[in-house]
């Protein structure tokens, strides 16, 4: 279909909004160019955006959070996507427990109970993958299904050996490494481990980073860096009401509750005595 004759599909049938989310979208997200701006410049676009636009949130995407490991719960397969979307709806549902997402799952086999590669789901899978002729995108042969599992290994010893760093840190050392790696998002800087946040402020594994916050789990790391996604509209609602009030005690007993959400830390309210 033609350009043009797509346009005003979605014109007519979803209406403005939708299509100037999805010409966003394909301006942005899918420019090679945009991948290459620096952070300030690319700061300053989704500031601009959260500011013009009212079906994103207030947060930059870039502004990461800092989410203890075991508070990712979920591994969400369906749902919004886009970095700092704001969705109605009933797409924030438990979905797959994270520890049995097939990927955190057979690294923490391998890790924590010395499965050999060849003997976890994973490996069965993308063998089976790639004798039907429907290799995963990464393991298309024979020789790049072994790279990719020695990768994991390395990416193991990396982070054991010189901690968690962030993609902003590696960018900053290398940013062609980083540029390379980056195949989930419009820009590498936000290319870090990246969750929702439902309504009641559980956080799910949404889109990059299955094999770091694998790693970090079986190398029992705390906390990391995180990017938001997409926030369902009754969450961002508990944002708007944290960020109004001017002291936690103006806070009701729901929004208290939330005081230490790695995501109301950049607006949360402080004592002042």
């Amino acid at each position: 279909m033609r350009t043009s004759a797509r346009v005003w599909e979605i014109f007519t049938e979803d209406g403005p909004i939708e299509l100037l989310k999805k010409t966003w979208i394909r301006f942005f997200y899918n420019s090679s160019w945009f991948k290459q701006l620096p952070k300030p410049i690319v700061y300053n676009i989704f500031e601009s955006r959260s500011n013009i636009l009212p079906w994103v949130s207030d947060a930059n995407p870039l502004d990461l959070r800092h989410a203890n490991v075991e508070d990712i719960k979920f591994y969400q397969g369906e749902g919004p996507s886009g970095f700092g979307a704001i969705e109605g709806g009933e797409w924030d549902q438990p979905a797959c427990p994270i520890d049995e997402h097939e990927p955190i799952k057979s690294i923490l086999l391998h890790f924590h109970e010395n499965t050999p590669w060849n003997e976890t789901p994973l490996f069965k899978e993308y063998v089976g993958r790639l004798d039907a002729g429907n290799p995963y995108w990464r393991c298309a042969s024979e020789s790049a299904l072994y790279e990719y599992f020695e990768e994991i290994n390395q990416l193991y010893t990396t982070i054991r050996e010189e901690g968690y760093q962030s993609q902003a840190e590696i960018y900053k050392r290398d940013p062609s490494a980083v540029r390379i790696e980056s195949t989930d998002a419009p820009h590498p800087l936000l290319n870090e481990v990246s969750v929702n946040v439902y309504r009641d402020g559980t956080l799910a594994k949404k889109g990059a980073g299955n094999h770091r916050l694998a790693v970090a789990k079986a190398l029992d790391i705390e906390s990391i860096p995180v990017v938001v996604r997409a926030r369902h509209e009754q969450w961002q609602i508990k944002r708007r009401k944290m960020r109004s009030a001017n002291s936690p005690s103006k806070l009701d007993d729901e929004l208290r509750q939330f005081l230490n959400h790695p995501d109301m830390q950049d607006i949360r309210p402080y004592y002042r005595d």
